[in-house]
């Protein structure tokens, strides 16, 4: 339903499997922005600074249906966040005159950031008063000035190491826990997927691909997985079905429930009969509770309060505060334990250490594709492979759309943005887990783990007012199209499709959008020719000495053609 000015004032649904709370809006007289929303929760609000006050028009909080969840924000004078409430947890931040983020007080305390130079890029983060933190090293400008090491402090102090191929491919991880290194060598096949991960103490990861990018086999060291896809990309073989809109409803494992706005609002495994999960949404489509039952018999409920798009606090179902959630870590409030995250490249916690002495109180490891390989210690954390939220009763990865099966490498259901995620609706970080990762649900991208801050979701920023009342489907895929950085993103591309592979047939010529390259006898590149791109205006050609493209390059002309 819509209003005279075009906004939207209702979402209803007729005729669905299962039924789905309508959705009421209302909007501000002054300016066009969202000041409530009734949906199956309860109703929330939404407030806004005043013109001429600092933050003016920005937003200044948001008080949910329950106790407890009121979150706020206050800004700075050139806009900038300085402080976000969520119930009795207070988080500051502190700027330089670059607008780098450089301090961030919260119940775990406060971190220290620096930066190199005057770059975005982090060089360390330290936890004052405490052995914590972190340091980053670089590769240098050759090396596109991509991570190389990154290194903590407490919990063993882990060490990543990267060895990276001029096409943002990693070749190879040394992660180092406790003066004891592991190494991982990868490789890929033409299209840049990840073909073969080799762990030195044995362990090995086999894939392969159909073309569509769906993973088509996966051989690993607890046994082989075979899969056949449909002209859909759904898997078409015993034991897995589909509902018209793409989303599965049973697999092996599981038994699965969807809403009319095809999201997941019920998992049971076939393995325990009578148990289930089940999840409620806001008119955000922010998932808010989660509820295990036995049979009709509601065992447990957590309800959860969302920083814009950003989980930041976890409460039972009397509204008592449980955890609340930070870019650095949890804390822990009924046990009194403040946990800082062991993040690697990609975002997964590798590991919990306590705020205090840095004890190691939890650790993880995944393969490729995020199966756990092992969990130890008593906080195993709310999160995980690349910065997920894992919903232990179930298995699954769960992201602010979509639900990740690590099992099957894959989606549970289409990308709600369709194609412009990609050709295949249901593949996970374009076949290369190693260097790409889709926090999201919608869109995969590169290394965002060394990242220290987000922004205010789009539900309540001015920004999002015009692309609501656009919308078809629902309110939270209009928002996403709105977000700045989803799009500017997307405008920008993933990489991949402009990119030529670093790997082709002995002495082929394969022409990019950005490029063309030639391929020696063993396949591997001995010579770029580029196209005029920022900092060098004309076509020019890189060689590959000993595998090494060569910087700067040189003027050639004319452009190859094949």
């Amino acid at each position: 339903t819509y209003a005279l000015d075009d906004r939207l004032i209702g979402l209803s649904y007729s005729g669905a499997v299962h039924p789905t709370p309508a959705v009421g809006y209302t909007w501000d007289t002054e300016f066009a922005r969202l000041v409530s929303m009734t949906d199956g929760t309860g109703t929330t609000t939404f407030g806004y600074h005043q013109p001429g006050a600092l933050g003016a028009l920005k937003a200044a909080g948001e008080d949910g249906p329950w106790l407890n969840d009121t979150v706020s924000w206050s800004y700075d004078a050139l806009g900038r966040m300085i402080e976000q409430r969520v119930g009795s947890s207070i988080e500051q931040h502190d700027y330089d005159a670059l607008g780098r983020r450089i301090r961030t007080r919260n119940d775990l305390g406060q971190f220290d950031y620096t930066y190199l130079g005057q770059t975005e890029q982090m060089v360390s983060a330290r936890l004052l008063g405490t052995p914590i933190g972190r340091d980053l090293i670089y590769e240098a400008n050759a090396g596109d000035r991509r991570l190389y090491r990154l290194s903590h402090h407490g919990g063993g102090a882990p060490r990543y190491t990267y060895a990276s191929a001029p096409e943002q491919l990693i070749d190879g991880i040394v992660e180092t826990v406790e003066g004891q290194s592991a190494l991982w060598a990868y490789d890929y096949d033409a299209a840049g997927r990840l073909r073969v991960a080799d762990r030195s103490d044995g362990a090995q990861y086999d894939y392969a691909y159909d073309a569509a990018d769906n993973v088509s086999h996966i051989e690993a060291p607890g046994g082989s997985q075979v899969f056949a896809h449909d002209v859909t990309n759904r898997i078409a073989q015993t034991g897995y079905v589909y509902d018209a809109n793409g989303n599965r409803l049973e697999d092996p494992i599981r038994v699965y429930q969807w809403d009319a706005e095809n999201r997941l609002i019920g998992v049971s495994h076939k393995s325990s009969p009578g148990r289930s999960s089940h999840f409620v949404y806001d008119g955000l489509g922010r998932r808010s509770v989660i509820e295990e039952r036995a049979g009709l018999v509601t065992v447990g409920e957590t309800r959860y309060a969302w920083c814009g798009q950003t989980l930041c606090q976890a409460r039972n179902g009397s509204d008592v505060e449980l955890r609340h959630y930070f870019e650095e870590g949890e804390h822990w409030r009924l046990q009194g334990s403040r946990l800082v995250y062991v993040r690697d490249h990609l975002g997964s916690v590798r590991g919990l250490v306590r705020a205090g002495d840095g004890a190691l109180m939890g650790a993880h490891d995944y393969d490729p594709y995020g199966r756990l390989i092992s969990v130890s210690g008593s906080y195993p954390g709310e999160f995980g492979y690349a910065g997920m939220h894992h919903h232990v009763s179930s298995g699954l990865w769960l992201t602010r759309y979509r639900a990740y099966d690590s099992q099957t490498a894959r989606w549970l259901s289409r990308d709600p943005i369709e194609e412009e995620g990609g050709v295949n609706l249901y593949a996970y970080a374009v076949g290369n887990p190693v260097s790409y990762t889709d926090p999201s649900g919608l869109l995969a991208q590169t290394l965002p783990g060394v990242a220290i801050i987000g922004g205010i979701g789009c539900a309540l920023t001015p920004g999002c007012r015009d692309a609501v009342s656009d919308i078809g489907k629902s309110i939270a895929n209009a928002c996403e199209r709105a977000a700045d950085t989803v799009r500017n993103w997307y405008e920008q591309g993933s990489g991949r499709e402009k990119d030529v592979p670093n790997r082709g047939e002995p002495g082929q010529v394969i022409e990019g959008e950005r490029r063309t390259r030639e391929y020696g006898p063993d396949g591997k590149p001995v010579r770029d020719y580029d196209k005029p791109h920022q900092g060098y205006d004309r076509p020019h050609v890189h060689e590959w000495p000993g595998g090494v493209r060569e910087h700067p390059g040189r003027d050639y002309s004319p452009w190859p053609r094949q």
